[in-house]
């Protein structure tokens, strides 16, 4: 929940509604409960006080017995005649709220339960975990912690115009619109599937431009790495940047169908992958564990290309995510100024194929002539290379 940027009044004011939300049960739970005690002990107290005092010295006759344990028991008792009343006035408050529902795990009285709690006062007892004295609300709040947690977070209110592992990288003034997180595994894969990323990091730059540069990727593996081909699939379109999540992926096909444009995955045997030779189109085979693809030459994903060692997948992500937002810099001013007239940013053909095809995201229409110009510049005959990963 801890950023950089100081929240504002109202995502203040959304939090606190919420945790009021969420432990308003839980302190109405406890109130009853100890209203519960408070009750038991004056009832108690009051039948050692009659004239049946005799049948409670079962509870504990020596302690009972002795003049000091029985004063300690009245004073407790003394104690929980005065605190009656203010915790009824506190549990009557909190129920006035329809919000939130009645609690039901303690309504009858437990007599063995209420003796055991009166005479622990002889000693100094420990406190108690937070499930027994809220028993009826505690699975519920453990439960919604985590889905509040989600609700303070979630990326909804970062808003932007593309977006990579649903994190806003370009944003304009006047034109925003918030990200929605898919239900499919794309979703999560900031935190499921394999660590496959982690190994090939030094090569992160070659794997990553055919798809920033609108090529098509086949990543292809034995059905014996199909989690494999499937998480590499799945990441890559994650980082991919994108307006709008509705992109239809192909995780897993099979060898036969028909292959659809985009970042896919297909199974092939080792055999067939090795033969896999498509024009214009990038082939990272799981079962070599080779990527063969024309080669990046460039300035814009240097960064990528160095070996680096990251805590967990999310980290990785969120290390592509930053690389990507510093290029978005560079559409952005590609807007008003044509980036086949950037001289000054230093950068190539493939960095310029990177800026248009983040161009054409924003707007087919507008960008899309500019693109094809630009693949016309294209060598038809650049050798490919084999990298192993």
């Amino acid at each position: 929940m801890l950023t950089s940027e100081r929240p504002t009044s109202s995502q203040l004011s959304r939090f606190s509604s919420g945790v009021r939300k969420l432990v308003a049960p839980l302190i109405k739970c406890n109130r009853r409960f100890f209203l519960r005690q408070l009750s038991d002990i004056i009832k108690i107290s009051d039948a050692v006080e009659s004239d049946t005092i005799q049948t409670y010295y079962t509870l504990d006759a020596e302690v009972l017995k002795q003049s000091g344990s029985n004063r300690k028991l009245s004073n407790v008792a003394e104690q929980a005649r005065k605190l009656r009343p203010r915790m009824q006035a506190m549990y009557d408050v909190l129920s006035e709220s329809r919000t939130y529902l009645d609690c039901t795990g303690h309504a009858g009285e437990d007599q063995a339960a209420a003796e055991e709690m009166f005479l622990s006062f002889l000693q100094n007892p420990s406190l108690d975990p937070i499930s027994d004295v809220t028993p009826c609300a505690y699975d519920c709040f453990i439960a919604n912690l985590h889905s509040f947690l989600v609700q303070c977070s979630e990326n909804q209110l970062q808003k932007g115009v593309l977006y990579s592992a649903n994190t806003p990288i370009l944003r304009f003034p006047k034109r925003t619109s918030p990200m929605k997180a898919k239900s499919s595994n794309s979703s999560s894969s900031s935190t499921g599937g394999e660590e496959t990323l982690h190994t090939i990091t030094q090569h992160l730059d070659n794997v990553l431009f055919p798809v920033l540069a609108g090529e098509d990727m086949v990543v292809c593996g034995s059905e014996q790495r199909k989690q494999t081909v499937i998480d590499i699939v799945d990441k890559i379109n994650f980082l991919k940047p994108k307006s709008h999540p509705n992109h239809s992926v192909v995780l897993w096909a099979d060898g036969n169908e028909s292959r659809p444009k985009g970042v896919v995955g297909v199974c092939h045997d080792r055999s067939e992958s090795a033969a896999l030779n498509l024009r214009s189109t990038a082939v990272l085979d799981a079962n070599a564990c080779v990527l063969r693809t024309v080669p990046y030459r460039g300035f814009l994903l240097s960064n990528l290309s160095t070996k680096r060692r990251f805590p967990s997948v999310a980290a990785l992500l969120a290390f592509v995510a930053a690389t990507l937002t510093n290029i978005s810099a560079l559409v952005y001013l590609s807007r008003f100024l044509s980036p086949l007239h950037l001289e000054n940013e230093n950068i190539t053909l493939d960095d310029e194929r990177i800026i248009v095809n983040m161009l054409t995201e924003l707007d087919l229409v507008k960008y899309q002539g500019l693109k094809c110009a630009l693949e016309k510049r294209r060598s038809m005959n650049e050798p490919t290379k084999v990298i192993q990963l």
